[in-house]
């Protein structure tokens, strides 16, 4: 008969325990290694594996010294062996034995069974996963000098670590170094969307550089053009010289009447033509004054703002000027003969010849030439040729001031015509500066030979600009001239400055 004792014995004998499957052990070995792994990461200690040749390098490098390629992390590494692991024992594909269970009911040898990796291979996609996911950056509160001196010590240290290597074969490791960039290169253009962001940005920076260059291109071109268009109507007050604003002709009706808008007696409405002058050598300005009485008759007597006294005279005759009536009706003020357009008080009748009043010639009053008044030739007034006119009475004196007005180019009958053009020399400040270029001036060529209201449009430094307005001033000229009057007319000069 059998105790309890014996039959315990002989029940525990005929037990068999379970096969251990391999996957519980590929996961407590799995377990173990990535327990160990955050252990040697927390104490600073992890190290850098190359997959190549299989050799562990300090943290500091980023590329194997031995041939280039980049290292890999503990983490990368342990998922790497698992999964080489885990198609091991898919390959292998075989069952081992099953243990036996002593007394004390433990495991003694665990064989390993083949069995599929898609634990293993999930493991590894859920540690990949984790390292994808989105962490934020908190940046140390430390100021930009500490955070600079903590890179270049970085520098420094992986500096240390390459020297040697870099001693040792300089080529090779020049060699390892740019494959490895290029690797890293490759591997971060096969990303996504990040070529297109390379390419997207290429193309953001090269428009804004053909923005600036055209741009600085529109605005040279356009000072260029400023320089180069001169325009005859403006007037430019610069330092040099004033330019007096010209004054504008009275191209209105002519004649002295008090009121209307004709040209003289004719019946048709037409503008009269002629004019006088005269004088007798003074040197002071015609004076103001009135005017003699106007016939159509040449004069017999021309106007003098100081007559002769002939006492009891046997045939008074009185001065007069050759002009429409209808024109210039009788002033009856108490006023000695002279110029009305005149601004002098003093008598004089004027630097002309002739006799008559003013700067002009022909025993007439004012700047032209003939018996009649103001500018024009001949007789009567109006401007130009005698002629004339129709339509009633005139007023106000409108005729063309050719002595004082300053002439466009276009508004003169004959442009004036430079005879002589001395060039300007260069000053010892610009040979020593190598300064070049053209220097543009704008002046009156005036009606008296002389050459007036100098300024700049385009001028150079280092005492350029002066040498060619002195040089300007040396221009010899034949005046503009306007219906038969000489006449100011304004032009523009170029001067250029060259080193040969």
């Amino acid at each position: 008969m059998i105790d309890e004792a014996q039959a315990l014995k002989l029940l525990l004998a005929g037990w068999r325990a379970p096969a251990a499957p391999d996957r519980l052990r590929t996961r407590v070995v799995a377990s173990y290694r990535q327990l160990m792994s955050r252990d040697a990461a927390e104490e600073g200690a992890e190290m850098k594996y190359c997959p190549s040749c299989h050799r562990e390098f300090a943290p500091q490098f980023r590329f194997c010294p031995l041939d280039g390629l980049p290292l890999m992390a503990a983490e990368q590494r342990d998922a790497r062996a698992a999964f080489v692991e885990a198609r091991q024992l898919e390959s292998n594909n075989t069952r081992a034995a099953v243990s036996t269970v002593d007394e004390t009911i433990g495991f003694d040898d665990v064989t390993t069974e083949s069995l599929p990796a898609t634990p293993i291979v999930a493991q590894a996609n859920d540690r990949t996963r984790a390292r994808a996911e989105y962490h934020l950056t908190i940046l140390a509160e430390a100021g930009l000098i500490a955070r600079l001196m903590t890179e270049v010590r970085a520098v420094a240290l992986e500096s240390q670590l390459t020297w040697p290597e870099f001693r040792r074969d300089p080529a090779g490791f020049a060699r390892r170094t740019i494959a490895g960039y290029s690797l890293l290169l490759r591997r971060r253009l096969a990303q996504e969307n990040v070529a297109y962001g390379l390419v997207t940005a290429f193309a953001v920076v090269l428009t804004l550089l053909c923005t600036v260059v055209a741009v600085e291109h529109f605005h040279r071109r356009h000072v260029t053009m400023t320089a180069d268009n001169v325009r005859d109507d403006l007037d430019y007050l610069g330092p040099v010289t004033v330019i007096p604003t010209p004054t504008k002709a009275e191209e209105g009706p002519a004649g002295m009447a008090d009121h209307g808008t004709g040209g003289g007696s004719a019946q048709n409405h037409e503008r009269p033509g002629g004019g006088g002058g005269g004088g007798d050598h003074e040197a002071l300005t015609a004076s103001n004054g009135r005017l003699p009485q106007a016939t159509l008759e040449p004069p017999l007597l021309a106007p003098n703002v100081k007559p002769p006294v002939i006492e009891n005279p046997h045939l008074p005759t009185p001065a007069t000027i050759q002009a429409d009536p209808t024109l210039f009706p009788t002033d009856p003020r108490p006023l000695p003969y002279g110029d009305p357009k005149s601004q002098a008080q003093e008598l004089s009748n004027g630097s002309g010849d002739g006799g008559g009043i003013g700067d002009g010639h022909g025993g007439g009053v004012g700047p032209g030439n003939g018996t009649g008044y103001g500018p024009g030739e001949g007789w009567n007034t109006g401007g130009g040729p005698p002629k004339i006119g129709g339509g009633g009475p005139g007023c106000c004196g409108g005729t063309t001031d050719y002595a004082s007005r300053i002439f466009k180019p276009s508004e003169t009958s004959k442009r004036a015509v430079i005879l002589s053009k001395p060039e300007p020399t260069f000053t010892e400040e610009a040979r020593k500066e190598n300064v070049t270029g053209e220097v543009i001036l704008r002046m009156v060529l005036a009606s008296n030979g002389a050459v007036t209201n100098i300024q700049p449009i385009k001028g150079l430094p280092a005492g350029l600009t002066e040498r060619a307005i002195a040089a300007a001033k040396q221009i010899q000229f034949t005046p503009a001239e306007k219906d038969g009057h000489r006449v100011s007319q304004y032009v523009t000069v170029s001067y250029n400055f060259n080193i040969y």
